[in-house]
């Protein structure tokens, strides 16, 4: 099953991941994967960082300007896609892979849908991702046939309400 968090730029995707997340720890769920957690440097946002669930490992991941290969203002930054790839790689078949951020960049075939891809195909395999509402009707496409529950940010969800749902159909 997928199960997606929406919302706009700045509407707390993140934050609402991170209860959910904690929720699913709390009731005993193993979950593996990473946050897109913002850096800051001195004061201003710098980009963002890969944060393992579970270990709180961080990876630099986008950062503005730079050379390379970018996405919107940033340069991508090999080791983040590494530490993800790492990530998604090590997590088990049966368990939740939670992954923020989704967007543009794997809607192009890119970035961490390199990764994910090939997993989808597991039945056994449940998914919590944090997708722009921009993004969503793309990722709506590619998900299509399968078993998708979405909980869009403009309707208030409540983070231990959505975790009570991933939990009855995951573990």
């Amino acid at each position: 099953m997928i199960f997606m968090i929406s919302g706009d730029v700045g509407a707390g995707k993140t934050a609402f991941f991170r209860k959910v997340v904690g929720g699913l720890q709390s009731r005993g769920l193993q979950v593996a994967g990473f946050a897109s957690e913002r850096a800051f440097k001195e004061g201003l946002l710098a980009g963002y960082d890969i944060v393992e669930i579970g270990s709180g490992t961080r990876t630099t991941w986008l950062r503005r300007g730079g050379a390379g290969e970018g996405i919107g203002p940033f340069t991508i930054f090999a080791a983040g896609l590494a530490a993800a790839a790492g990530i998604i790689g090590k997590t088990e078949p049966s368990g939740l892979l939670a992954v923020d951020e989704l967007g543009p960049l794997e809607l192009a075939g890119r970035g961490f849908w390199t990764f994910l891809k090939p997993l989808l195909d597991d039945p056994g395999r449940s998914f919590l991702f944090v997708i722009r509402t921009a993004c969503l009707p793309g990722f709506k496409e590619l998900f299509a046939g399968g078993d998708i529950r979405i909980f869009h940010l403009t309707d208030r969800p409540s983070p231990d309400e959505a975790a009570s749902e991933v939990a009855l159909h995951v573990g």
